[in-house]
């Protein structure tokens, strides 16, 4: 190519840049903003709207007395004041979320590999199943995916330049990272893996990496003692030991279908071995940098979390979510450097794009339909009926659908149903039924029954003093009305 084609050549790529990025933010806005309200809530994100109405001092007490940092819950606690608690609403902070990491990961992209990978890549997450049901979801896995491409945008930026202001920024966003999710900080575990392989080619970014994780300690130490007394222990946490079968499904989920999970590892398999012969001729090992991160990000991560999760039950694909941008990256990054045709890894990528976009779900729909479920109840409940909750802590969002201001009354909640006979209980008998005011007609609304009512005690209590008359099932959100029999009290 002489000087006259590369000037055509980059002319061309200067206009094809901003139609590509308007592009790609206006797929990420449809996708992610499209039938965004749609499904109710499920119990996990009642809870994250329950504690973004707190104070930020009680966001931060009660992030302090569970297994959830509070950074996530900070930033809804000022989206809900803003843009209210409706289900679009608050939803909404997460598809800007995963829309800017999409973005984001263009750049880095662009930058790091070449401009045609940063299409394929950033159109890989764009499409992306999972990414999509969690930039729907009003928990804080977009956030981690958005802290994640940051982190690895100044780790990358360490290992090459010299800048000032990058270990500062990767710091402080590995600071964020771990303030969001307790998981998530294996991706600086990842990057302390590759800082030490290029510790004799690049002590000074080995140095400065040691710098930044000493300053991440120094930082979150006044909030160590609360991560580890909150550390999962088996037999006390919903999870469980996992099997090679969540290990071969949590690589499915990030690929979103067999098929584009088998293509995915026939690239990066085929793309390591190229360029491991590669380096064996020049031993050239900063060139080893990006396929050395992207395979530990992508793999070594979610190996060290399957075994680890034999001891501390961790293992689930939304806890490593951010672990499928390191395969997206590598899957580009490694077709990329592959002997084929243009035109051959063109077809490739489209093949997998084509296979990830009909596998792609709009709108994904939530595992409990609660909404449905409460209009049932709020329909047919008249002032001589009792309303029996359960579980327990199904109070809340319950109480969401029943009377949002009672919902955001939280520290209030209990008393101000109960005033409305509704009362919530994980486990039943005799004592506590007798306990119930006297009503013509029960309403059980039930979920989660099997996690903390497995003998279903709140079932065979009402069944011995009430008779069954209705019953609807709502995905998971069951309710029955009971009638009592004569003569029972």
């Amino acid at each position: 190519m002489n000087i006259k084609q590369e000037k055509i050549a980059g002319m061309k790529k200067e206009i094809f840049i901003p139609f590509f990025i308007l592009f790609l933010l206006l797929l990420n806005c449809f996708l992610k903003f499209y039938g965004i309200g749609n499904s109710s809530f499920w119990i996990d994100e009642a809870y994250s709207v329950s504690e973004a109405q707190r104070s930020l001092s009680q966001v931060i007490h009660d992030s302090a007395a569970t297994d959830n940092p509070p950074l996530y819950f900070i930033l809804l606690h000022f989206w809900c004041g803003a843009f209210g608690i409706s289900e679009s609403a608050v939803r909404s902070m997460s598809a800007v979320f995963s829309i800017a990491a999409a973005l984001l990961l263009f750049f880095y992209a662009k930058k790091n590999i070449g401009l045609t990978t940063a299409v394929f890549v950033s159109l890989v997450f764009s499409l992306s199943s999972q990414q999509l049901f969690y930039a729907q979801e009003t928990r804080n896995y977009s956030l981690v995916a958005l802290l994640s491409i940051i982190s690895a945008i100044y780790f990358s930026e360490l290992f090459s330049s010299r800048k000032a202001k990058t270990l500062p920024l990767l710091t402080l966003a590995n600071v964020l990272l771990i303030a969001t999710h307790y998981i998530a900080g294996f991706l600086i575990a990842c990057e302390g893996m590759v800082a030490l392989i290029f510790i004799s080619t690049n002590r000074k970014f080995f140095l400065q990496f040691v710098l930044s994780c000493s300053l991440i300690i120094l930082v979150l130490l006044p909030w160590a003692s609360n991560v580890f007394n909150h550390i999962p222990e088996p037999g006390k946490f919903w999870l469980e030991k996992p099997t090679f079968y969540n290990f071969k499904g949590v690589y499915i989920d990030f690929a979103g279908n067999k098929f584009v999970t088998v293509m995915m590892f026939a690239i990066i398999a085929a793309g390591t071995f190229a360029t491991a012969r590669r380096w064996l001729v020049d031993r050239k090992r900063e060139k080893l940098f990006l396929p050395v991160f992207f395979n530990t990000w992508a793999f070594i991560v979610v190996v060290s979390v399957y075994f680890i999760a034999f001891i501390r039950p961790v293992f689930l694909t939304r806890y490593l979510l951010f672990c499928a941008i390191g395969l997206y990256l590598g899957t580009g990054y490694f077709l990329s450097i592959l002997k084929l045709s243009s035109g051959l890894k063109i077809s490739i990528a489209v093949l997998l794009l084509a296979s990830m976009a009909i596998s792609l779900k709009l709108h994904p729909e939530r595992e409990e339909h609660w909404r449905e479920a409460v209009n049932l109840v709020k329909k047919i409940k008249t002032k001589d009926d009792v309303v029996v909750v359960s579980v327990w802590y199904t109070s809340n969002i319950f109480s969401y659908y029943y009377d949002k201001d009672i919902f955001r009354q939280y520290n209030e909640m209990d008393q101000r149903l109960n005033k409305e006979n509704i009362f919530a209980t994980s486990k039943m008998d005799s004592v506590s039924f007798q306990k119930l005011p006297r009503s013509r007609r029960i309403i059980l609304v039930q979920s989660h029954q099997v996690d903390d009512d497995p003998e279903n005690s709140v079932m065979n209590t009402l069944s011995t003093y009430t008779r069954k008359t209705v019953s609807a099932d709502y995905n998971k959100v069951q309710v029955y009305v009971f009638e009592r029999l004569a003569g029972k009290k």
